[in-house]
């Protein structure tokens, strides 16, 4: 796996660190009526990384796997965790593949993706993860950093 673009996922997963470092507990439980309270959106991130990390080992992406903690969806402190738990094994897991098997092997979704496209959407799934959460933090008032701001708008 090339180190350039390990880089940019790290710089992509930076804005949900930074995010998380402007949250209290009490943040996690807004929501928009008819839909998920912010915590709850920042578990389902969470289950897509899982499911990311998985379909680079077993090379098939399942989407059945969900955390089951109940308090999770409350805490910034055990999301900050699990986060950094999920990460860290990413990129356990994509420091394994060779550059060669990065190129040309897949991942079954239904239909086949090579590992570098499967990489790059999951970056676009942060992506658009990160936006949905813009529309939480900007109706809550919060700040936005410069690298959210460049990078989400």
């Amino acid at each position: 796996m090339d180190a350039h673009e390990l880089n940019i996922l790290h710089e992509t997963t930076a804005l949900r660190t930074a995010m998380m470092e402007t949250l209290t507990d009490a943040d996690l439980a807004f929501k928009f009526p008819n839909n998920p309270t912010l915590g709850e959106l920042c578990v389902y991130m969470g289950d897509v990384e899982r499911s990311y990390i998985d379909s680079f080992k077993t090379g098939k992406q399942v989407w059945d796997k969900r955390n089951t903690d109940s308090g999770l969806s409350g805490s910034v402190e055990k999301l900050k965790a699990w986060y950094k738990a999920l990460d860290d094994e990413f990129d356990a897991v994509l420091n394994t593949i060779s550059d060669e098997d990065f190129l040309s092997k897949s991942i079954d979704r239904g239909w086949p993706v090579p590992f570098r496209t499967q990489f790059h959407i999951y970056r676009e799934a942060v992506l658009i993860w990160c936006g949905k959460c813009d529309v939480y933090l900007r109706a809550m008032g919060k700040p936005l950093g410069e690298q959210w701001r460049g990078w989400i708008g």
